[in-house]
């Protein structure tokens, strides 16, 4: 009766190490995705109809952004969507949409393009928004991402061109 209290600590002890090594493995293992590109224009406004130089940002501002990617190591259906910086779905751009996996990197990427509208075709608030893709068979959901971190796409319907 006297050794349960011990048994009990010393598996929570092992679960706790198990758990810390897994969660480093996970943080340092391949990633999922590749070939990723900046959205582009980084800065949409989805009133414009056009593309044009923001001369006070200093980028370019369009009505729709792109992005694009490929799978590395495991063909999958993904999902991929737009969402806003508290993590809420704004947008879907793919559902269920089959990818094969790239074995050499000079393939081409696939291409997801958001036009700044929310899944009611209402025009999504000004703001940042980032881009999650769900790979549905391996049950892992990732931010498309570069070295420097998230990518951000802006929706900004003041910037633009005269």
């Amino acid at each position: 009766m006297r050794r349960l209290p011990l048994v009990a600590f010393l598996t929570l002890v092992v679960a706790t190490v198990a758990a810390f090594f897994i969660a480093q493995h996970l943080k340092v293992s391949t990633p999922l995705i590749s070939g990723v590109t900046k959205p582009d224009p980084a800065v949409v406004n989805p009133l414009t109809g056009r593309t044009c130089y923001d001369s006070v940002r200093h980028q370019h501002v369009g009505p729709a952004t792109r992005i694009s990617f490929y799978l590395l190591h495991a063909s999958d259906h993904v999902d991929v969507y737009v969402v806003n910086a508290r993590g809420s779905r704004v947008a879907t751009l793919a559902s269920d949409r089959f990818m094969k996996a790239v074995l050499f990197p000079h393939e081409v990427a696939t291409v997801f393009t958001w036009d700044g509208h929310d899944e009611g075709r209402l025009i999504a608030p000004d703001g940042t928004y980032y881009f999650h893709v769900h790979l549905i068979h391996q049950g892992r959901t990732v931010t498309v991402s570069d070295n420097s971190g998230p990518l951000p796409v802006s929706v900004d319907t003041r910037a633009g061109c005269p």
